[in-house]
């Protein structure tokens, strides 16, 4: 079977496809077949799955992605999920637990030796605010003076009545790559490219339709422009092109004439 890639989205990316037993019979006993694959279309909504390390760098990203993706409104939901895991008691007796686990408990720990029961407490406080005021949602990454003091309040209330419940949620969510990479999914689909604020939010407008005034910076730029030559390569291409052809015009007149003269005096 040849499996031969597209030309939208990352090029060079053919996709694997795990088929039952009967399905692979059937496909077998069927002979030559050319098949069309299609996914990840437009819609009128993006959904944003990140998984996220307890790093300053998984926090610059948001902080990178928060302008923009706050103008795409109800275009993008976003639903984030930090690395948590369970721990030996072990490896957190002690001071180890205090440091690194919500409220001492092994069961729910950072990921990384980075990461502390501040920043455990801080990421369901943005869970907090994910669910009682979505639409706040990236303005509070950008800064958390953007909720009122009642909104303030009732994310203390959330953080003090479901913190437990929301790291369990993160803890069973858990996702593929290392402990301090920050892996993504958009519209479901796994995605492979650069985590980085600029590409994901061209991703991600290309899987919103129609698109949004806030798209327009980031479709307008091609993340694989076509390959090309410099102007002052070209020139310089051509210039030393005509000067081996002449050359090679006069090396042949050359060579001619000097046939040309064996045959007379033959």
């Amino acid at each position: 079977m040849e499996l031969v890639a597209g030309t939208q989205g990352q090029r060079h990316l053919v996709p694997l496809l795990l088929l039952p037993a009967a399905a692979s019979a059937l496909l077998e006993a069927a002979g030559d077949l050319e098949v069309e694959l299609s996914w990840g279309q437009p819609a009128a909504a993006a959904t944003l799955d990140l998984w996220l390390p307890f790093s300053a760098g998984a926090a610059a990203l948001l902080k990178e992605l928060a302008p923009a993706a706050g103008q795409l409104g109800d275009a993008l939901q976003v639903r984030p999920h930090w690395r948590v895991v369970a721990l030996d008691p072990a490896e957190t007796a002690g001071a180890g637990a205090a440091r690194r686990c919500a409220r001492g408990l092994s069961e729910l720990c950072a990921d990384s030796e980075t990461g502390t029961a501040e920043d455990l407490e801080q990421a369901v406080r943005l869970h907090c605010v994910a669910r009682r005021h979505p639409k706040l949602w990236w303005q509070y990454v950008e800064s958390e003076s953007a909720l009122s003091a009642a909104q303030a309040a009732s994310v203390e209330r959330c953080v003090a009545q479901e913190a437990l419940s929301l790291l369990e949620d993160d803890r069973e969510a858990m996702s593929w790559g290392a402990s301090d990479a920050v892996a993504v999914r958009i519209n479901g689909w796994r995605y492979s490219g650069p985590v980085q604020a600029q590409t994901l939010l061209q991703t991600l407008c290309r899987h919103i339709s129609p698109s949004p005034a806030a798209c327009e910076p980031f479709l307008d730029k091609d993340p694989h422009p076509p390959a090309g030559l410099p102007a002052w390569t070209l020139l310089g291409l051509c210039g030393v092109s005509a000067l081996l052809g002449r050359s090679f015009r006069r090396s042949l007149r050359w060579a001619l004439g000097r046939c040309l003269r064996k045959d007379k005096r033959l």
